[in-house]
């Protein structure tokens, strides 16, 4: 982890493919994703180097908006709307391998 690898906007923009993931485990509509993530594959983003997913959930542990419950995350609820919800690591973990997976080079 660290910088150098992506632009900040890309690194942006794969963060919203992660929320987007998130959501949809918490009733997001497919549509909608899939609207979503297809304006975001209009970007032709680089493929994201593989980093240990243990490091990015460290990483996500001590980020700013992480607290003892776990990682406050703003996800889309429908196109326009979103809602802030507390996801513990044992959420986000597998869902981070999932993710990493779909948008890795070397995974």
């Amino acid at each position: 982890l660290g910088y150098g690898t992506l632009a900040h906007g890309e690194a942006v923009a794969y963060g919203i493919y992660f929320a987007l993931q998130l959501a949809s485990s918490r009733g997001l509509d497919s549509g909608d994703r899939r609207r979503l993530e297809d304006l975001l594959g209009r970007l032709e983003l680089p493929q994201l180097p593989r980093p240990a997913p243990a490091a990015v959930l460290r990483a996500i542990g001590r980020d700013k908006k992480a607290g003892p419950a776990g990682t406050v995350w703003v996800l889309p609820t429908a196109l326009g709307s979103w809602e802030a919800v507390v996801l513990e690591p044992e959420v986000v973990a597998p869902a981070l391998e999932a993710f990493l997976a779909r948008h890795c080079a070397a995974c």
